[in-house]
């Protein structure tokens, strides 16, 4: 499988090197424009990310790798380190938790005789005569359902600013493993500062995706009654 050449309206192709060249992989013939798209995609998404960076020497570039490689291990440790699971936990569980919080509305003061009747009369859209309490029961879920929201998007919050805590000390944690000080003092603090801001881009969009399953789940609970 090669992607050298030209072709295919390709600005711009990269040169692969040798130790990659040679290795080839069987894959169906209709999947190769695809994958030829993707590589080409991520080569220049890491030149891009390289120059605005801007170190040049092949040297530094690996030792910026090596860095990306040893971040993705330390954070992963910290994140696995029994402090940063209970915060996690505790976003959850904990006193000012998801749970705490969503018990301290005190949900049931809603389903009190007298305002359960005054919102099904409300929301009965038959004949007065006819007793018919659907429409005003899915009201009232659908009400009680709605003060949950904050919580839950406090819970996504309080996991995010954990996640941001644990991107930070792993970065500094970085100056326990450096390679060598000529690349400790070419890399510091550029590399470091350059994971924190992708680490934090990547913790943005997982905080946005988690808060709009959130609300979606809070909706959906008060949408279908079971």
């Amino acid at each position: 499988m090669s992607f050298g050449g030209s072709g295919h309206g390709v600005a711009h192709q990269p040169k692969w090197s040798a130790s990659v060249s040679p290795k080839s992989a069987q894959v169906p013939a209709g999947s190769l424009p695809q994958i030829r798209e993707e590589l080409e995609g991520k080569y220049r998404d890491v030149s891009v990310e390289l120059k605005e960076v801007g170190f040049q020497p092949k040297s530094t570039t690996h030792a910026i790798f090596n860095q990306c490689r040893l971040f993705d291990s330390v954070f992963r440790k910290t994140l696995n380190d029994t402090a940063t699971t209970a915060l996690i936990r505790e976003a959850f569980a904990g006193p000012s938790g998801l749970r705490e919080n969503v018990r301290q509305l005190k949900l049931d003061t809603f389903f009190n005789g007298t305002y359960v009747r005054q919102v099904c009369r409300q929301a009965d859209g038959f004949q007065p005569h006819l007793v018919s309490p659907e429409n005003g029961l899915k009201l009232l879920i659908k009400e009680a359902m709605s003060y949950v929201e904050p919580s839950a998007e406090k819970c996504v919050d309080d996991v995010k600013f954990t996640l941001l805590s644990t991107v930070q000390t792993s970065a500094r944690d970085l100056d326990k493993h450096t390679f060598n000080a000529q690349e400790a003092a070419a890399l510091r603090p550029t590399s470091q500062q350059m994971l924190i801001d992708i680490s934090r881009r990547a913790i943005d969009s997982w905080s946005e995706a988690a808060r709009e399953a959130a609300m979606k789940l809070v909706k959906m609970e008060g949408d279908y009654i079971t």
